[in-house]
């Protein structure tokens, strides 16, 4: 019994029993609590339970774990909202789709569990990892890491920026939920604009570049022309204002 069936349940055997009143009240909170127990467990997956899960194509993974826990090693195709960074997390939930569900895990289950809850109260369909990445690799189930990459130097990033011509910079992460949802629109604006050079900047690792551009929001685009900053914006914006910053 799954979601609104077994809620639809639940409310019809707390009216009956309530108001026929056939049932001593502290048996009847008794009974209700073990049904709500059960309809949580139904959410809480163990280890190869949650792989299964996110296996369908429509499943979001959410990791909410710090960003030095994240680069530890993560869940494949896991993206990254911190439930301790209250207000970013909320900004990054954002650009999750309601129509599909979600699948959150922590290190342990204690920030997922609570990460969980929020996203419900939000109205989004959630299910969690028990044990976290903790009972995920006892398990040794898959982990991704994007391993040594070396990072970027502003040395590096100065001699890009000074070529000739447009460069867009984007300084965001594959893990970020709303630098995913803007990937279309990047993809999109520069195959229509082939004179646009482009330079990712990795908001995990290149952090010596994202602390001298003073970046505190993901994404970030800044646009050059001939080596000198004519346009910046932050967050999720739409193909016109990339249009119109290339006009300027």
């Amino acid at each position: 019994m799954h979601g609104v069936t077994l809620d639809l349940f639940v409310f019809l055997f707390f009216y009956k029993l309530m108001f026929m009143k056939r049932m001593p009240y502290i048996y009847l909170l008794f009974l209700l609590s073990s049904l709500f127990a059960c309809a949580q467990k139904e959410t809480v997956l163990n280890s190869s339970e949650f792989s299964s899960f996110i296996s369908k194509e429509n499943v979001q993974v959410l990791d909410v774990r710090t960003a030095e826990e994240f680069e530890t090693g993560y869940i494949k195709n896991a993206m990254l909202a911190d439930w301790n960074q209250t207000e970013e997390f909320k900004r990054r939930i954002t650009s999750l789709d309601k129509s599909k569900p979600v699948a959150v895990y922590c290190l342990a289950g204690g920030r997922s569990a609570k990460a969980a809850a929020f996203l419900k109260s939000e109205g989004f369909q959630v299910v969690e990892l028990a044990g976290g990445m903790n009972a995920w690799n006892k398990a040794q189930m898959e982990v991704e890491n994007a391993g040594k990459v070396a990072e970027m130097t502003l040395v590096e990033y100065e001699n890009r920026i000074k070529s000739q011509g447009w460069v867009l910079v984007d300084v965001g992460a594959k893990w970020c939920p709303p630098c995913r949802q803007m990937e279309p629109i990047v993809t999109d604006f520069l195959g229509k604009n082939s004179e646009v050079q482009f330079l990712m900047v990795d908001g995990g690792k290149d952090k010596s570049v994202t602390r001298a551009l003073n970046v505190e929001v993901m994404p970030t685009f800044i646009l050059y022309k001939d080596g000198v900053k004519v346009w910046t914006a932050s967050g999720i914006i739409d193909a016109e204002e990339f249009d119109n910053a290339l006009k300027k």
